[in-house]
């Protein structure tokens, strides 16, 4: 086997591979990647469940249930993590950035930043999600909507709360 990087513009190649349980099937390509345990915010509702009658006959995953999360990643520096630069994270904070949210778990009391466009499903069972028992409030949930619509559609109403905190907070932009 050789690992090398996937090239979406190259043909796939479909050697059989020395091992029966994993098969290579045509246009398939095998992937390798990298994981690690981190804290999320679950961005979607449980998805309602689906009659077994209708699940017949086709593969689990198909139809299995699975939630969108959005992962947090350490603001800080260190010796073991990249971090962020702390200029960028002060533009986080002024909400200057749509894909990016400055944040202080609860869990940890670290300083953290979500990256909505790192958001990937995550299926909902015990070995795979570790549900932590925070909730947001209401208003905090309006802002994550808000602020998701102005990442996927680039739109941001004159009569939102990020809209009102981004008018308020970018003019300390220029007293950097």
């Amino acid at each position: 086997m050789r690992i090398e990087p996937l090239d979406i513009k190259k043909p796939v190649s479909t050697k059989v591979l020395p091992v029966a349980g994993l098969p290579q099937f045509e246009k398939e390509r095998w992937i390798a990647l990298r994981a690690k345990v981190r804290p999320a915010l679950v961005i979607s509702e449980v998805p309602p469940f689906i009659e077994e009658k209708l699940r017949a006959g086709s593969p689990r995953w198909q139809t299995a249930p699975y939630v969108l999360v959005a992962p947090y990643y350490g603001a800080k520096t260190s010796s073991t993590r990249a971090g962020f630069s702390q200029r960028l994270v002060q533009r986080i904070r002024l909400c200057c950035y749509p894909h990016l949210i400055w944040d202080i778990l609860p869990a940890t009391g670290e300083e953290s930043i979500l990256k909505l466009d790192h958001i990937q499903p995550v299926g909902l069972h015990h070995q795979s999600l570790k549900l932590l028992g925070y909730k947001l409030s209401d208003d905090a949930i309006t802002v994550i909507d808000e602020w998701l619509d102005w990442f996927t559609r680039r739109k941001l109403p004159k009569n939102s709360i990020l809209y009102y905190a981004r008018n308020e907070l970018l003019p300390l932009l220029t007293k950097e």
